[in-house]
């Protein structure tokens, strides 16, 4: 099984998104609100941040999800899934977030991110 391969792939993703989210809101200035990109390399950090800046940045983004901050404390998401339940569970977890992370990202992005988690969810299903 490839679990740890895909949930490296996922956190990547997760990243960059965040990343994305962070200098789109906040531009040249986020390093004066206190935001590292260098100390954001876990999904745990990702999280986090997520809560950290709920109020100012996130609300706007998650605003058609089921996402709270206080759902994130949940470890089962913040580490490597060892079981194909754990995986399929970890996808749609972090699926749900990346969706709203990409909220006012353009079509063409996306839909590349569909295809990302379509492919995620064929891969978890065919995991034995």
């Amino acid at each position: 099984m490839h679990l740890i391969l895909y949930s490296s792939e996922i956190q990547k993703v997760v990243l960059e998104a965040l990343d994305a989210v962070m200098y789109a809101e906040y531009e040249d200035d986020v390093e004066l609100i206190g935001y590292d990109k260098g100390k954001v390399l876990t999904l745990g950090d990702a999280l986090k941040v997520i809560s950290q800046y709920w109020i100012s940045v996130f609300t706007e983004y998650f605003k058609k999800s089921s996402f709270k901050p206080s759902k994130g404390n949940d470890n089962r998401y913040k580490y490597k899934p060892l079981t194909k339940e754990e995986l399929e569970d970890f996808i749609r977890y972090w699926s749900g977030i990346l969706t709203a992370l990409y909220v006012k990202r353009d079509e063409v992005q996306n839909s590349a991110l569909d295809k990302i988690i379509e492919r995620w969810e064929c891969i978890a299903s065919a995991a034995r």
